[in-house]
């Protein structure tokens, strides 16, 4: 009887060591296929305008993103993503900003509008 909770309890363990292997192997093949340039699925978020904005902001920490659109890829290679955020402008006072945020083909913010 022990040895078979024992087998059992091996088991378990493998198909849990083989699932988290496969998983693994799997989310790296997705990733090396994605642009670089990509909305978060957790929150829709762009890391690269996130930087940006950490960098020139009046109060980076008084930033708050409220809403992305998805990342559009434009025929030239560029990307294009509309930010709605909240933030403190520079007599202290909180702001919300709409702007685009046009990406090069590398991930760097090359312009905002």
């Amino acid at each position: 009887m022990k040895t078979m909770k024992f087998l059992v309890t091996l088991a378990v363990i493998g198909l849990f060591l083989f699932a988290a292997v496969g998983s693994d192997d799997s989310s790296k093949s997705s990733s090396e296929s994605t642009e670089v340039v990509s909305n978060s699925s957790w929150d829709g978020s762009v890391w690269q305008v996130e930087k940006y904005l950490e960098k020139n902001l009046k109060d980076p920490d008084s930033y708050e993103g409220i809403e992305w659109s998805p990342v559009v890829k434009k025929d030239d290679g560029t990307f294009l993503v509309r930010h709605k955020y909240r933030a403190k402008n520079s007599f202290g006072g909180y702001v919300v900003e709409e702007q685009y945020f046009m990406l090069d083909a590398s991930g760097n913010v090359i312009g905002s509008y």
